[in-house]
């Protein structure tokens, strides 16, 4: 923590030298870092006022005091009260507010706290593209990537260096990805490697699958190529992939679906559903999507079901059998039961 605070600090000073911008650089950026270490499951509370107070060890002691007024004052006001929030004191305590005040949903979608949050800090009013940054940074850190809607992936996008083209949201993650892991990529140079088909169609060679379910494309790495020639122009990786695996005029959505165990899939309910949901839209607009995993047993199965039975109509034990027939496989139990809760979720979610 105490690393994260300078850096946040150095960092900081570069543009906005004032102490209040110090200070409430390093109060964040240490709730951040103490969020992604000791959140629990989704399924768990978590309290942000306590995220927020770790850092109040690394703020300068004459200041301490000053900040925990400020903190608690945004835990106990309305996030309307700090309108000023183009000052980085109100946009500090106008994110924290809003945070704080939307209540995080009962049942198995808890994570669309995250979205809920973010709409209300950009309802605010004022500086709210600040105030809804500073919001999503944490939101982020608690609820993880899964829990940010693939509608708003697809038209996500930043710069590194200006005059070079924009990044998506896959580069992002991986930025994201090797900042975790302090730069080191997997000893197939992921994430960040261009290419992973190859390495996927050595270790495990199959026949290309490629089935339509509810006018979407299914199937195997072997038969993403297939789907290319054939027209289409929306891919669904539900497996990692190459920056480069699939051409750059292709939208192409990366979901970090894990065929383990509920353990290794937070959200794993709203993924489905959300993902789901943007296959659904997609089509309705006309365009062409493939979805697909490594080899079409668990993650593309459980996709496939989930389509069938949130938006085609079926129940699911008829969709899970529809799949079954067509794909040759059934999903895992635990992606099973996601299913059957991702179908009780509402139409918006």
């Amino acid at each position: 923590a105490a690393r994260i605070a300078g850096y946040a600090r150095s960092t900081t000073a570069l543009t906005h030298p004032p102490l209040d911008c110090l200070d409430a650089s390093v109060l964040w950026a240490v709730a951040i870092d103490h969020t992604i270490h000791n959140a629990p499951a989704s399924t768990e509370p978590w309290d942000f006022t306590d995220a927020i107070g770790a850092g109040l060890m690394h703020v300068p002691s004459e200041r301490r005091e000053r900040w925990a007024g400020l903190i608690d004052a945004a835990c106990t006001q309305p996030a309307r009260d700090f309108d000023n929030n183009g000052w980085v004191v109100h946009a500090f305590q106008a994110a924290l507010a809003t945070i704080v005040e939307t209540p995080v949903p009962s049942g198995a979608a808890p994570c669309r706290h995250l979205r809920m949050a973010i709409e209300a800090a950009v309802r605010l009013g004022g500086d709210t593209d600040t105030v809804a940054a500073i919001a999503g940074s944490l939101l982020g850190a608690r609820w993880g990537l899964t829990a940010v809607p693939l509608s708003w992936r697809s038209v996500l996008h930043g710069k590194r260096v200006y005059g070079y083209p924009d990044l998506n949201a896959n580069d992002l993650e991986t930025m994201a990805r090797l900042a975790a892991r302090g730069g080191d990529a997997d000893k197939l140079g992921w994430p960040g490697v261009n290419h992973l088909i190859p390495y996927y169609e050595r270790s495990w060679p199959s026949k290309p699958q490629v089935v339509e379910l509810g006018g979407v494309a299914f199937g195997n790495i072997s038969g993403l190529e297939s789907a290319l020639t054939s027209g289409s122009d929306v891919i669904v990786s539900l497996c990692r992939m190459g920056t480069e695996d699939i051409p750059a005029r292709v939208e192409h959505l990366v979901i970090g679906l894990i065929d383990t165990d509920s353990g290794d899939n937070p959200n794993l309910p709203f993924l489905l559903a959300d993902t789901a949901d943007f296959i659904d839209t997609r089509t309705a607009e006309g365009r062409s999507v493939y979805v697909h995993c490594v080899r079409a047993e668990n993650r593309t199965p459980a996709v496939a079901a989930t389509l069938l039975a949130r938006r085609k109509g079926r129940e699911v034990d008829e969709a899970l059998r529809t799949v079954a027939d067509t794909l040759g496989q059934r999903p895992r139990g635990f992606l099973v039961d996601a299913i059957r809760e991702a179908t009780s979720l509402g139409d918006t979610i």
